[in-house]
């Protein structure tokens, strides 16, 4: 009984919370997706589409960018890509809304081995709903794009069973 009264208790006061932050939220929010959550790119192929969606009740505006990413001695680093681009990089959404921004290639020549970056896409902040001592939460998509020559093809499993 006393277990079922614990129980009864914090599921109370996990709703009332939760009632709580949920009040606190602004009626309009916007809701920003962003897909494919993945996107690979080749010589023969050298754009994708990524196409993002304002779910929400107000119109947001939204920032596309396009950042190098490498990994040396365990460490991440993000760098302005030049050779692959997102157009447009900026626009506004209205509510209802899909919009597809293209990830292009643009340097010349061959991929040698494997190339990573990032794509961002970004809900801006609107300047005109900030508030002194509030904070403005938005939205971040971070979607990977691997770039390779096209010859990686399937990979080769092996496997075998032993006693």
């Amino acid at each position: 009984m006393i277990l079922l009264s614990r129980a009864l208790t914090r599921g109370f006061f996990l709703a009332c919370a939760w009632l709580c932050v949920a009040g606190a939220m602004p009626a309009g929010a916007a809701a920003l997706q962003a897909s494919p959550v993945l996107i690979e790119l080749t010589d023969k192929s050298p754009s994708a589409v990524v196409t993002i969606r304002n779910t929400g009740t107000e119109a947001i505006d939204v920032q596309t960018r396009v950042m190098r990413w490498t990994q040396a001695d365990g460490e991440e680093s993000l760098d302005e890509a030049e050779d692959v681009v997102a157009s447009p990089p900026m626009t506004t959404l209205k509510p209802g809304t899909n919009y597809a921004v293209r990830i292009v290639r643009t340097a010349k020549g061959a991929v040698s081995g494997e190339e990573a970056y990032r794509v961002f896409v970004d809900q801006l902040p609107d300047p005109d709903k900030q508030k002194t001592g509030t904070v403005a939460l938005v939205m971040r998509h971070s979607i990977p794009v691997f770039l390779g020559n096209g010859q990686a093809g399937q990979a080769k499993v092996t496997w075998q069973l032993g006693s």
